[in-house]
């Protein structure tokens, strides 16, 4: 496939219209899509592949849906750009030196967006709060999260019950999370920890580790857990064959299974919300494994586990029957 190169700005913009208007009528600026380009793939001269596009939609998009002046840039790709420059505007917002936290009216406001966008902007916060990039604190407010001493990562959790925060920030040292601040964090979940502050007059130690609580989950690393199947007298219960996973979950009766669940089964449990510390997290069985004597139930455990397919796709099986199973002399040399 032929290599393009991006042209100067002033000459990509004559070839754009003056204005354009993807699905769900929101108007771009054709300066606005020339900066989103230039973002993507580099300065002026930048040279990239039609198969570069699938960085901005998942199939490929014709050359020509940018750079055709007889006809309109493709409406996906503008959405894309839009949403690009409105995470852009969100950022110069709340960085700006005077910014008080905001909740979605006062947003709108300050990013000079009409009430009918108000769903779009909402959406846009709601992943870069997922992604730890903006916080939202008391009042539905959004803030930079280091401006609240909030810190995203992912969190990992001992078998007793400690945990230690990878910032998302590779400068940033790791920090220690004392096992009653965990919140409802789970292992290798991704969360947003506020920083322990020091009383005043009081001397960091020389190397001391941060420390921090959780303070809200940003993503689940898993959503389905393994266990084993208990009762108690009022109701089921999961015990987690991971130790790490401290809490038991609570289960109702499962329904449409395909095979009966009895005491001491291994299960697949899948998550619920869990909202609070102070109760256990709720699940429902979406799958029995069967005793876990029986044969291989505790080889499926260890695949349900970390999310393993049963079986390898079909292409990686058509290589290696291609590869045979023959080793030759000089295969050995």
């Amino acid at each position: 496939m032929q290599s393009c190169v991006v042209p100067p700005r002033a000459c990509l913009k004559a070839r754009l219209q003056v204005s354009l208007t993807p699905v769900g009528a929101l108007p771009i600026h054709a300066t606005d899509l020339v900066i989103g380009m230039e973002r993507y793939f580099g300065q002026h001269h930048h040279p990239f592949r039609e198969t570069d596009l699938d960085l901005i939609r998942p199939d490929t998009v014709p050359l020509s849906c940018f750079l055709n002046c007889s006809g309109p840039v493709h409406p996906i790709l503008l959405t894309r750009f839009l949403i690009f420059r409105m995470k852009e505007k969100i950022f110069e917002l709340l960085g700006r030196p005077d910014y008080v936290p905001a909740n979605i009216p006062e947003l709108l406001r300050g990013l000079s967006l009409t009430p009918s966008r108000q769903q779009e902007l909402q959406r846009e916060l709601g992943e870069l709060e997922r992604a730890g990039q903006v916080a939202r604190i008391k009042g539905n407010r959004y803030i930079v999260p280091r401006e609240a001493d909030l810190i995203p990562g992912r969190i990992q959790i001992t078998r007793g019950g400690r945990g230690f925060l990878t910032p998302d920030d590779p400068k940033l040292k790791e920090i220690a999370i004392d096992a009653n601040a965990t919140g409802t964090a789970l292992h290798e979940d991704h969360v947003l920890v506020r920083l322990d502050v020091r009383p005043l007059g009081r001397r960091a130690p020389v190397e001391e580790t941060p420390a921090g609580t959780v303070v809200r989950v940003l993503e689940r690393r898993r959503t389905q857990i393994v266990g084993t199947l208990q009762r108690s007298k009022q109701f089921l219960y999961v015990i987690p064959d991971d130790p790490r996973l401290q809490h038991d979950v609570y289960v109702p009766e499962p329904k449409d299974v395909g095979r009966p669940a009895h005491v001491g089964d291994k299960v697949v449990v899948d998550l619920r919300e869990w909202e609070s510390r102070h109760t256990n997290p709720e699940g429902v069985i979406i799958e029995v494994l069967g005793p876990p004597t029986a044969e291989g139930v505790d080889m499926l455990a260890v695949l349900r586990h970390y999310d393993l397919p049963l079986k390898f796709p079909g292409n990686i099986l058509q290589e290696v029957r291609g590869i045979g199973n023959t080793v030759t002399t000089a295969e050995c040399t």
